[in-house]
């Protein structure tokens, strides 16, 4: 992504990570089992913390700027000017262009996004070293899904019926795989109604997350033999079924070695609950609808 010169977050360079307490305990993971997918299954996981908000543009620029040499040595970023990051030309398109037509400059709100698997575990490595976020990972699928479904089972994280306003996704008509109109990501701390039981923000839309173990039929982690990386989540850019909570995109990473990227895929950040605790670090605890989560 293209990131502006400047240091540090908006609020005078603070690093500022809004997280969300969900609570240990079962609940239902995967697609309705009348939708005929039969990896639909109830888990019981441990409780852990999710960041409320997708990684932004600013929070992203802070790291680039301290972790430059890194991103260099992977080939993935080329600096034109010191302190400003240009996108990458297109693996599948080597003789594109490096600059992608219609995504400038980022804006420090909105979601970081065409950052490949490997990157967003760097981060979380980044905030880890850096004591920014003890325990900082990138979350497993099934707590992605659980901090956007919460333990009612819906299908969508406001609920059950499909709301054209709810989420930022659903408003582009594809024509020949081109966009009619120009949607695009919002701040990744504007609430709209696309709020999950527990207070996640974002999980319906907006743009697409990595996650971390996909798990595979019958709740079996994908092995490295596959490389297998699960992308959860739709983005501004998806059709309406997209944002249901149990869709999921796959990206079969065993060519790229990690390294794949797109421009609707961003990520959030998770941690252990035992890791929040030893940091000391206060989160939210918001009551779910119906006072359940």
């Amino acid at each position: 992504p293209a990131v502006g010169p400047g240091e540090g977050a908006p609020g005078g360079g603070a690093f500022r990570l809004d997280w969300i307490a969900v609570e240990g305990g079962p609940f239902r993971f995967g697609p309705p089992r009348d939708a005929g997918q039969r990896w639909s299954e109830n888990l019981d996981i441990p409780a852990f913390e999710i960041l409320r908000t997708e990684i932004s543009n600013a929070q992203w620029r802070e790291y680039l700027l301290d972790r430059r040499e890194y991103l260099m040595s992977q080939g993935q970023w080329e600096a034109s000017v010191p302190g400003y990051w240009t996108w990458t030309k297109d693996p599948e398109d080597p003789e594109g262009p490096r600059e992608i037509p219609g995504f400038p400059a980022a804006e420090e709100t909105l979601p970081v996004r065409g950052v490949s698997f490997l990157q967003a575990v760097d981060f979380c490595a980044w905030l880890r070293a850096t004591a920014r976020a003890p325990g900082a990972r990138l979350p497993r699928e099934d707590e992605w899904e659980k901090a956007a479904r919460g333990r009612d089972g819906r299908t969508y994280p406001w609920g059950e019926g499909f709301e054209d306003e709810a989420s930022i996704f659903g408003r582009v008509v594809r024509r020949n795989r081109a966009a009619v109109d120009a949607p695009k990501p919002m701040p990744v701390d504007v609430t709209a109604t696309d709020v999950s039981p527990y207070g996640v923000l974002h999980m319906g839309g907006n743009v697409s997350e990595w996650t971390d173990l996909g798990l595979w039929n019958s709740g079996t982690e994908a092995g490295e033999w596959n490389r297998y990386r699960v992308i959860r989540g739709a983005s501004f850019q998806e059709k309406t079924e997209d944002g249901a909570i149990s869709a999921r995109t796959w990206n079969n990473d065993f060519t790229m070695e990690g390294r794949f990227t797109s421009p609707l895929v961003g990520f959030r950040i998770a941690r252990d609950a035992r890791a929040a605790g030893a940091e000391g670090e206060p989160s939210s605890k918001e009551e779910a609808p119906g006072g359940g989560r």
